[in-house]
């Protein structure tokens, strides 16, 4: 049996999340396909402050990435998501994953994540030394909560320089609450791990709640208040795109195949479908600009008006795998049809 596909809309363009790993447990996924919109499904969309602007991203796709001044841009993501986590006294005190590609020139140590709130007035009437994560960027990599002595002297990890080539670079920040660890990856690799032992007992670290996921700012203040986004070290000055939040903590091969799928330039420049054979088949590699039939991790873009015939419903065509598959429309004014089976 056939499967009918029918587009009328100017261009579409869908992908699978089967290559991001722990799809289930991605709380946010933001592109930065012209806007703050979060892709994961979950809807925890994204706002810009001071002003961020549209960049080019790492494969030079126009308008795919936000470039932030240094002065008070950032993009600070829905606080709804921390339901994601399980609460204990209103803390959320469990493990979380963070990944994202930034580029600078700025060596200057300056913030570039945040997640939670700072609140050095202890206004939860709990221990004011372990709460919400800042991580700055500059020599090195500091993860820390309310400057707390980290690694050796407080220097965090190196980035060998990597923060302030003018290049861009895949970090992921990983937080592992049954460890205790907190763990920076850069392109791929591991350089550094921190695990926090104090008379024999390893400490928690982190506890968020109240604000979630920032970019480009220092933590929110006590009750997240609409306060400086830059009190202590400024603001970020670079470019960010392709963040991602996890309830979970990464494993060091997720992140690499997450490295590898992120830096295929193919995985995010779409595929055109020209239908240059006439006959409408979705597997006729002719119809593709490229010459060969998408894969399941292939973004795909469709001229208005084509209609196209997807070749047996459980062949090499259009397959959802019943876990974690979906198509992702980027223009929703348009219409979808399809008949057969999926």
């Amino acid at each position: 049996m056939k499967t009918i596909l029918i587009f009328l809309s100017s261009l579409i363009g869908f992908t699978s999340m089967s290559q991001i790993p722990q799809s289930s447990n991605l709380v946010g996924e933001y592109k930065f396909s012209g806007n703050t919109d979060d892709s994961s499904g979950n809807n925890y969309d994204g706002q810009t402050y001071g002003g961020p602007t549209l960049t080019q991203d790492r494969f030079g796709n126009s308008n795919k990435a936000y470039s932030l001044d240094g002065t008070d841009d950032y993009i600070h993501f829905d606080d709804n998501m921390l339901s994601e986590w399980n609460t204990t006294n209103g803390w959320i005190v469990e493990s979380f994953s963070i990944s994202f590609w930034a580029k600078s020139s700025v060596s200057t140590e300056e913030p570039i994540i945040a997640f939670g709130v700072h609140n050095n007035g202890n206004l939860y009437d709990s221990n004011s030394l372990y709460k919400g994560m800042i991580t700055r960027f500059g020599t090195n990599i500091k993860m820390n909560s309310n400057n707390w002595p980290t690694y050796s002297n407080n220097s965090g990890f190196s980035t060998s320089g990597k923060a302030y080539d003018g290049n861009w670079h895949h970090y992921v920040l990983v937080w592992n609450y049954d460890t205790g660890y907190r763990q920076a990856y850069i392109d791929g690799s591991l350089v550094g791990q921190f695990q926090q032992v104090e008379s024999g007992n390893i400490r928690k670290r982190f506890a968020i709640r109240d604000k979630a996921l920032s970019v480009g700012r220092e933590r929110y203040e006590n009750n997240g208040s609409a306060d400086d986004p830059g009190p202590y070290f400024g603001t970020y000055t670079g470019s960010v795109d392709e963040v991602r939040i996890w309830n979970l903590a990464l494993s060091s091969s997720e992140i690499s195949s997450l490295y590898s799928y992120d830096n295929t330039s193919s995985n995010y420049t779409p595929e055109t479908f020209t239908n240059a054979s006439g006959d409408g088949q979705w597997d006729t590699a002719s119809n593709w600009a490229s010459g060969s039939v998408p894969t399941s991790s292939t973004n795909v873009t469709i001229s208005s008006g084509q209609t196209i015939s997807t070749g047996a419903s459980l062949g090499n065509s259009i397959y959802f795998d019943g876990v974690n598959d979906y198509l992702s429309f980027s223009n929703t004014s348009g219409q979808f049809e399809a008949s057969g089976d999926f």
